[in-house]
């Protein structure tokens, strides 16, 4: 009963995000923050400050709440992790997420 309340949490909270994505996203803001720096060493110049970062900001927080519910299941029903491998999911693919998006928004380097 416990993984059925845990599994709609995070719908809840991956449908809460979803309709806010306009808005900016402190989660979104700490994935793109992370993932910046590895942008620039693949010698590309990443939107993630200011209002340029908006549109970077808006894509993260579109597509990285539709990876809760998959990692959830992932997680708890085949890896049968606990809640600090559920967090450690979450903040990874985040971070690969924030990583995509950075490439295909960022312009080459000066």
């Amino acid at each position: 009963m416990n993984y059925l309340w845990a599994f709609l949490g995070t719908l809840a909270l991956s449908g809460a995000s979803w309709a806010m994505s306009f808005v900016f996203n402190p989660v979104t803001m700490l994935f793109v923050a992370c993932a910046a720096p590895v942008v620039r060493l693949l010698g590309k110049l990443p939107a993630d400050v200011g209002w340029s970062a908006m549109g970077t900001y808006m894509w993260v927080s579109i597509f990285w709440p539709l990876t809760l519910a998959p990692l959830h299941y992932l997680n708890y029903q085949i890896l049968k992790g606990n809640h600090w491998a559920y967090g450690g999911l979450v903040l990874g693919t985040g971070i690969v997420i924030a990583l995509i998006v950075l490439l295909f928004t960022s312009s080459a380097s000066p």
